[in-house]
């Protein structure tokens, strides 16, 4: 989550898998099932700058740890936050609660911060592949801004309008 936050704020928006089990790590190599499924996760199913995190990890998790009503998932004495997506695959929410959870009162400047990287990227391309991720990704911004508007300091300035930042692609990425 901190990785995403650091990156995005870079101007890069990554993807990524989660996946728990055997493995084999040191200095200079990892390998082993539970790597090969988390790049597996990574390539096939994140698909949009999300990591997803398999879902019998979650489960494996959930009975133990896994509190629905703040979309916390516990792991290691680190708390981990993670929504659902409209596909079904959990990823970690690095917007909502991470950032209100490592920047407290500045999070509406990572906001921003956030909206003006997504910005920046659209403006280089126009490619319609590469614009649906933006798309996806837009979506989950102005979801978190929503659900932020209580909060003090919400302004609607922070949200992303779709058409005037997609234009003319706008029609074929809904």
């Amino acid at each position: 989550m901190h990785l995403q936050i650091e990156f995005f704020l870079k101007g890069f928006f990554v993807r990524g898998g989660v996946s728990t089990g055997y493995h084999y790590e040191d200095d200079t190599v990892l390998i082993g099932p539970a790597f090969i499924r988390a790049y597996r996760i990574a390539d096939e199913l994140a698909i949009y700058p999300r990591i997803v995190i398999k879902p019998s990890t979650v489960n494996s998790y959930s009975r133990k740890s896994w509190s629905s009503e703040c979309n916390e998932f516990f792991a290691d004495d680190e708390t981990l936050r993670i929504r659902r997506d409209r596909d079904g695959l959990f990823y970690v929410d690095y917007l909502k609660e991470g950032v209100l959870w490592l920047y407290g009162t500045d999070f509406w400047d990572i906001i921003k911060g956030h909206k003006d990287a997504i910005y920046a990227q659209v403006r280089k391309t126009r490619d319609t592949k590469v614009l649906s991720k933006y798309f996806w990704l837009v979506n989950y911004h102005n979801t978190v801004v929503r659900e932020l508007k209580h909060r003090k300091g919400y302004d609607p300035k922070y949200r992303i309008n779709r058409k005037d930042l997609f234009g003319k692609s706008y029609p074929t990425l809904r």
